[in-house]
């Protein structure tokens, strides 16, 4: 008798051959989704976890892409690489021993470990954040080409996701939202006007505007900001939090790296339960000491108020600069985007206070980059970088 599956985790298994594969590369992360709708499921990348961190471990004689290298990051940050992509071309390594590479070097380890998830793959399309210029992505294209992946073509995550929105939806909600004002069927097609998409990764957070009409979108503008990186986050709040630990107990956990480590690797999952607005209980400990330290969500989202500011002020310089009519009427936010404490009200309420805001989940990007695939078989997209406009499939 076979146990039923009761688990809301989508099905996760390797790649059957010819099954068409989408791979959501940033500077954080790598997933990739395969298969045909409806049965879309993720890939295990790193051991039992669908999701590959861009981080390398430089403590070991082998240089180790993954989870063990963010275990690294407070404690001995010599040891971990991180925000590498956007250097790609640069002149800047990385050493530790024996070992000595570039982002190039660094990037052809990621695909050394994603090659064995992804070598029997023959349909894969690969979604790239929008500060990678046209020679960085040849660059790209040109490692994953020798680590031996067939890639059918790429494409800005931005434009993946508003292609394959309207079909995706139609077959599950592929976003979520505090509102219900905006519906999105295959059979009404996108809301027309001008959407605000937002990202974060290790290098930077992108800020992407389009022009969207009934079967088509349009980039008008983009911005990315190296001083809004998801590492300036992290830091940000960890000051915010030691500063409450010294106030409450007169210690502070950034003077211990473990307990420090400790601190920083809740955070994920702690700003998760925030954003479903619940407390959450963060734990500092040392050898010697330990401090649990309780948070309502409004508190955490008063952790950064100074990159709040500097976000909605890039954004409102980018609005004015940019071609299109109307105002914003959709904020969408990747799923690292949306973690960051207090951002989403902070757009909402000083931009457009109209406008709905939706939070994608974290496979969002890959599975509606696997979905063009078909497009690109078809001759329907080039096999050059897509980056400027594309047509909505299911329009």
């Amino acid at each position: 008798m076979a146990w039923p599956n009761f688990s809301r985790k989508p099905q996760s298994g390797p790649i059957r051959t010819g099954e068409p594969t989408g791979l959501d590369l940033t500077a954080s992360s790598a997933r990739a989704v395969a298969g045909r709708l409806p049965q879309l499921r993720p890939l295990l990348l790193d051991d039992s976890h669908d999701d590959l961190p861009l981080a390398i471990n430089l403590e070991r004689r082998v240089p180790e892409v993954g989870r063990s290298a963010l275990a690294l990051s407070r404690k001995m940050p010599h040891f971990c690489c991180q925000g590498f992509l956007g250097q790609l071309g640069d002149p800047t390594e990385w050493r530790a021993g024996k070992v000595r590479f570039d982002a190039l070097g660094a990037l052809q380890l990621v695909f050394e470990k994603l090659q064995p998830h992804l070598e029997v793959a023959t349909q894969l399309a690969i979604a790239l954040p929008v500060y990678l210029t046209n020679v960085q992505v040849e660059m790209l294209t040109t490692v994953a080409t020798r680590a031996k992946l067939s890639i059918n073509g790429t494409i800005t995550w931005p434009l993946a996701l508003l292609a394959s929105a309207p079909t995706v939806q139609a077959e599950s909600p592929l976003l979520s939202s505090r509102h219900a004002r905006v519906e999105m069927t295959a059979e009404r097609g996108m809301m027309p006007g001008r959407m605000l998409l937002v990202d974060v990764d290790d290098c930077a957070m992108s800020f992407v505007l389009l022009q969207v009409e009934r079967d088509e979108a349009t980039l008008l503008g983009h911005l990315h900001l190296p001083a809004l990186s998801k590492r300036v986050w992290i830091d940000r709040m960890l000051n915010s939090l030691a500063d409450r630990c010294i106030r409450v107990c007169r210690r502070d956990p950034r003077e211990d790296a473990n307990a420090e480590q400790l601190l920083v690797d809740q955070f994920d999952e702690k700003l998760d339960q925030v954003r479903q607005g619940n407390r959450v209980c963060l734990t500092v400990r040392s050898e010697r000491w330990y401090q649990d330290l309780i948070y309502q969500p409004e508190e955490m989202d008063g952790t950064c108020p100074g990159l709040q500011t500097h976000a909605v002020d890039s954004v409102r310089d980018l609005l004015q600069s940019s071609s299109g009519r109307g105002a914003v009427h959709s904020i969408w936010m990747t799923h690292a985007a949306g973690r960051l404490p207090g951002l989403a009200t902070a757009l909402l309420h000083r931009l457009a206070p109209e406008a709905e805001c939706r939070w994608m989940p974290a496979h969002a990007v890959a599975r509606s980059t696997c979905l063009l695939l078909e497009a690109w078989r078809s001759g329907q997209l080039p096999r050059t970088h897509v980056d400027r406009t594309i047509r909505l499939i299911g329009s």
